[in-house]
């Protein structure tokens, strides 16, 4: 008999324990409980005014100016503590750095969930795992080795990147997403883009957070505002697209529904991203192709508009583009130093979580 069942499970079963909080990798976690400070992130709202309330958030000069932050590497559950007090201090980076640290955290339970499952899943199905149908062909065989030693690959990579989360309690979306707009109201590019942008919110669990969303939809529009004349060209594109008429039977992006369609604005984005936007160097011919596909959607939403608009609002496009050439920020996409960039590259989520400061 085979021995790829008995492996399959045993690795769900672990799986199954990390995503559920039952010592992540092999117990380690339970070894020692984690610290009362540690534990705090479950009450991680409790600093800051819930969503929906009614309470001014800090004013910039109120904010404690931004200071370094940990680095990437240690485990989260090491620098936790100080990221909380300093998230709920008003510190932006410190906020944004939080949330994404959170937000992966939470995407690895979930994933380390969903694998469980699928390795549960070829248990029970011993034709499709753990056992190579004698009637198949050799390469079916050879195809079917590959697919379980990709699956097992994957699982055990999981794991590893699981380890930065190591002894850390769940947190919840309406947590996550208010330390994202805590650090998007404080100014910081990446949360701006985060919030704005409505990637904040988890589909999975928008009906727990629809208080957070209300108060979102209040104020999405003149933060994503905020984020494009500071220079973010993908917040340039998300509200051409924002405000774009067409297409809005298809499924929208949460600022789409935040703001009122209005064809010259969402033009004169266009016309910015454009003429103001340079393309990034292109690295290879698959992230060449990439752009030349970019592009052709530019041009081809530029052109819908202008064959749309009256003459009137094509004048007031042209005039907005020109306005935006003049005061808003040189394009700039925010981002981490060489060494912090050389640091994240080899580590889990470590691009996103990188992308919080610039020190």
């Amino acid at each position: 008999m085979s021995r790829r069942p008995l492996l399959f499970a045993s690795i769900a079963l672990v799986l199954a324990a990390a995503a559920g909080g039952l010592g992540w990798l092999g117990g380690r976690a339970s070894q020692g409980a984690p610290s009362t400070e540690a534990r705090g992130v479950e009450d991680a709202g409790s600093a800051a005014p819930a969503a929906g309330a009614t309470a001014s958030p800090r004013t910039p000069a109120q904010r404690p100016p931004d200071r370094p932050l940990p680095p990437l590497a240690p485990p989260l559950r090491d620098i936790l503590p100080e990221l909380k007090r300093r998230a709920d201090a008003g510190e932006a980076a410190a906020s944004c750095r939080l949330a994404a640290e959170l937000d992966f955290c939470a995407q690895i339970r979930m994933r380390l969930a969903s694998a469980a499952d699928m390795l549960r899943d070829g248990t029970d199905a011993s034709v499709r795992f753990g056992q190579i149908d004698p009637n198949a062909i050799p390469q079916e065989r050879e195809e079917q080795r590959q697919s379980e030693q990709a699956l097992v690959a994957r699982s055990e990579r999981l794991l590893e990147e699981s380890a930065h989360c190591e002894g850390v309690p769940a947190s919840t979306p309406v947590q996550r997403v208010q330390y994202w707009r805590s650090a998007a109201l404080g100014g910081n590019p990446m949360a701006l883009r985060m919030y704005a942008s409505g990637n904040a919110f988890r589909q999975e669990s928008v009906l727990d957070q629809l208080d957070a969303l209300r108060v979102y939809r209040s104020e999405a529009e003149s933060l994503a505002l905020r984020a494009a004349q500071s220079g973010d060209r993908t917040m340039v594109m998300a509200l051409g697209h924002a405000y774009s008429p067409n297409n809005r039977e298809q499924r929208r992006s949460l600022l789409a529904q935040a703001v009122k369609p209005d064809g010259a604005r969402a033009l004169a984005f266009f016309l910015h991203a454009q003429t103001q936007l340079p393309a990034p160097p292109a690295t290879s011919p698959r992230s060449a192709n990439r752009q030349a596909m970019r592009d052709n959607r530019l041009t081809r939403s530029i052109r819908e508009l202008e064959t749309q608009l009256d003459p009137a609002a094509l004048a007031q496009a042209r005039q907005l583009s020109a306005d935006m050439a003049r005061d808003y920020a040189p394009p700039a996409m925010p981002s981490s130093n060489d060494t912090s960039r050389a640091e994240a590259r080899g580590l889990p989520g470590g691009m996103l979580r990188a992308q919080c400061s610039d020190d």
